[in-house]
């Protein structure tokens, strides 16, 4: 898996995604093809974009995303013949 720069384009299905900001950090943050879809309420436009959850304040958009890739598969423990 490699990093995609936003400038290159963006996820072709929504999901979680790891992302790097314009600040270094490494983060998992969710992508929608519609925000509006997501909640109507927090988000009025239609539109593709990161965001994210806060139980206080409930969702908001992330605009400082610079590259994404893929969550990786998750670790699974491979079986030996001795079992």
């Amino acid at each position: 898996m490699k990093w995609t720069p936003i400038t290159e384009g963006l996820p072709k299905k929504g999901g979680d995604y790891l992302i790097s900001t314009d600040w270094g950090s490494v983060l998992i943050k969710s992508f929608s093809k519609n925000l509006r879809s997501v909640d109507r309420h927090d988000f009025k436009e239609k539109k593709s974009g990161w965001y994210s959850y806060d139980s206080e304040y409930g969702y908001y958009e992330w605009h400082n995303v610079v590259a994404w890739m893929p969550l990786p598969k998750p670790y699974k423990a491979e079986r030996s013949d001795e079992e």
